[in-house]
């Protein structure tokens, strides 16, 4: 057995012991159906994710923004992605698609903060990081958004954005693909959180990393903290899901 696999088997069995002294025990709150492929949607994939805040579960996928209350389950707002940031102020050219939705509700302000990209299909000088920042912690009301470029000065194209927070700023990275669609690496943008709850949201204060080499793995996962430490924060990166290290 290659010794890589023999390790992560005793660690896993090590955690399964080590879960046994505990016993946490989970509950099902509310079963309750989310977007239907062919009804809310046609997008494939489905990029599916959501976030759970006071009141609400949000679900934000491919072609789909809907808000649930938590306590009966109830679908109070639903619109296309699309609808959704044209309403936040994002003005989007009949040209433009959009892709790979990201949402996370943040405790320590009260807001809710979502990501995409646009694609622009004809064109080959970029794209843009869609942000979005609701105006309270009730998702169902008003959101402001704003678009930049993750790379200025280039035409890479900024694929698969991730979405990480602590409590001074959000973090955004995406996989890097040049003009030609190579696969270039990774990108970075580091955005403080204070000017983003402005009205407009502010994000001239932010920091660009550029396009990180392919070394630092293909996809960027900033995290998610949820304390009011003002430690430095991690980035976790992984090359192939980590496959390939269990593999060869």
């Amino acid at each position: 057995m290659n010794t890589r696999v023999s390790l992560l088997l005793i660690v896993l069995t090590t955690l399964l012991q080590e879960s046994t002294h505990s016993e946490v025990l989970a509950t099902i709150g509310k079963n309750f159906t989310g977007s239907t492929y062919g009804v809310d949607s046609d997008a494939l994939p489905a990029d599916a994710n959501g976030a759970v805040g006071p009141d609400h579960f949000v679900e934000f996928v491919n072609g789909r923004y809907s808000v649930f209350t938590k306590k009966e389950a109830a679908r109070v707002k639903t619109m296309t992605d699309r609808q959704f940031w044209i309403n936040a102020g994002i003005d989007l050219s009949p040209a433009l698609d959009i892709t790979d939705p990201r949402i996370v509700f943040d405790r320590s302000s009260g807001r809710w903060f979502a990501v995409s990209v646009d694609v622009d299909e004809s064109s080959q000088s970029g794209n843009q990081f869609l942000l979005a920042i609701s105006t309270t912690s009730n998702p169902a009301e008003n959101w402001n958004a704003v678009a930049f470029r993750p790379m200025p000065g280039t035409g890479n194209f900024a694929d698969f954005p991730t979405l990480g927070m602590d409590s001074s700023g959000i973090y955004l990275a995406a996989d890097v693909f040049d003009p030609d669609d190579n696969n270039i690496g990774s990108t970075l943008v580091a955005i403080p959180k204070a000017p983003l709850l402005q009205n407009p949201p502010n994000i001239a204060g932010r920091t660009s990393f550029g396009v990180l080499g392919v070394a630092r793995g293909d996809v960027l996962q900033p995290t998610v903290t949820v304390n009011e430490t003002a430690a430095p924060e991690l980035v976790l990166a992984v090359s192939n899901v980590g496959l390939d290290h269990l593999l060869h």
